[in-house]
């Protein structure tokens, strides 16, 4: 079972039927690359994953570092289990007794928090679609019989010279499709990037 997609979708794509070739462990691998590559550029998870036990400064107010923080999972402050209500509003922990607001014990790195986060709870169909594409191109280009050096970026072709697309700054995978639906969704949710 991969995070995106169900073995069978990939199984169902041209040339991905052959379980010898692309065995299931291959397969499970090359899509954690793919949807790893997706999720480290954009941020987030395109599914509810857990967060656990992330360290913050006591202080007020604790800002998760996954701005799609759904629900806090657990607490701790100085060790202690935290038994108050315990709230994410944008991405911020609020802490309830019955209903008045209760400050976090200062201190450095003594409060760990677990929660679940991520932008939905099935990733949305263009997601879905770029990190079946990109496992599959990824397979083929790894695969044990594969004809083209993973490092290779052109090849001569009598007077002609192909490039090649790397994996790079800008090109997450090095598959252009998929990356151009990566920087897409990076820049809807991060804003465009200065630089």
């Amino acid at each position: 079972m991969t995070d995106y997609f169900t073995i069978e979708e990939l199984r169902a794509l041209p040339d991905m039927n052959n379980a010898t070739k692309f065995p299931t462990t291959r397969v499970e691998a090359a899509a954690a690359y793919i949807v790893g590559a997706i999720e480290r550029e954009v941020g987030t998870s395109f599914i509810v994953r857990d967060v656990l036990d992330e360290q913050h400064d006591g202080s007020c107010p604790i800002i998760l570092d996954d701005v799609y923080a759904r629900t806090v999972l657990s607490a701790t402050e100085d060790g202690d289990t935290v038994t108050d209500s315990l709230t994410i509003v944008g991405g911020v922990v609020r802490r309830y007794q019955g209903v008045t607001a209760r400050p976090w014990a200062e201190g450095y790195g003594n409060v760990l928090i677990s929660y679940s986060a991520g932008y939905s709870v099935s990733p949305p169909d263009d997601v879905k679609e770029m990190a079946l594409k990109g496992t599959r191109a990824h397979l083929m280009a790894t695969a044990a019989n594969s004809s083209i050096n993973d490092r290779q970026t052109s090849l001569t072709a009598g007077d002609s010279v192909i490039g090649f697309v790397v994996a790079g700054e800008n090109r997450p995978t090095g598959y252009p499709e998929v990356d151009a639906m990566i920087l897409g969704w990076k820049r809807k949710l991060n804003g465009p990037s200065v630089g």
